[in-house]
């Protein structure tokens, strides 16, 4: 298999916001409803936002997408939260003003990372190309970026029922290290594990 780890371009947007929202469906339901694919495609496709293109690495299998690392320093979520926001407001339209709870929730999920963190945002890999080992690689790539980045500890956030990535995680070291539960109103709750891997 020819793997290659290269740096996110936005020419992908497409298979791009399919994978991110894999790693969260429904919370990416929850918020975007079937708007999610446009709205994380188009701010996939601009920079300076935590979905942006500039904080993402691909992983292609003989040039085909076969998986996405979204990641950042700590100081990346204080200096982009508020554009990302906007950017939500202008691809989602005013629907998003009757959705304010939701996206301050949403926006809880990031509490506890340490400008010296480096946060895991969204890593996915394609269907048809697991169990080969690119998880693993990505996981690696993120590693090295947050050392060069000088940070102490890599940090993510994975549904609770999403058992498969929890236990690639634990595989490669990362530790639980809290779960925490999200009431999104109308009986809806869902589950985060904190994982975290001390660098």
């Amino acid at each position: 298999m020819d793997l290659k780890i290269v740096r996110g371009f936005p020419e992908y947007k497409g298979e791009v916001s399919e994978l991110i929202i894999s790693t969260g469906e429904d919370l990416f339901a929850l918020m975007f409803g079937r708007q999610a694919p446009n709205v994380i495609g188009s701010l996939f496709f601009e920079k300076n936002n935590l979905f942006s293109f500039e904080h993402s690495y691909f992983a292609l299998v003989e040039e085909n997408l076969a998986g996405i690392l979204v990641s950042y320093p700590g100081s990346t979520i204080d200096r982009e939260a508020g554009n990302t926001g906007r950017l939500f407001l202008k691809y989602y339209g005013f629907r998003l003003l009757f959705k304010i709870g939701r996206l301050k929730k949403m926006d809880s999920i990031l509490s506890g990372i340490e400008k010296t963190d480096y946060y895991i945002s969204n890593l996915a890999v394609d269907g048809r190309y697991r169990r080969k080992g690119i998880g693993k690689e990505l996981l690696k790539k993120a590693e090295e970026l947050a050392i060069s980045s000088g940070c102490h500890a890599v940090k993510l956030d994975v549904e609770g029922d999403n058992y498969p990535a929890i236990s690639l995680y634990r595989k490669a070291g990362y530790l639980p290290e809290y779960r925490r539960d999200i009431k999104f109103g109308r009986g809806k709750t869902l589950s985060f594990t904190r994982m975290v891997k001390r660098l």
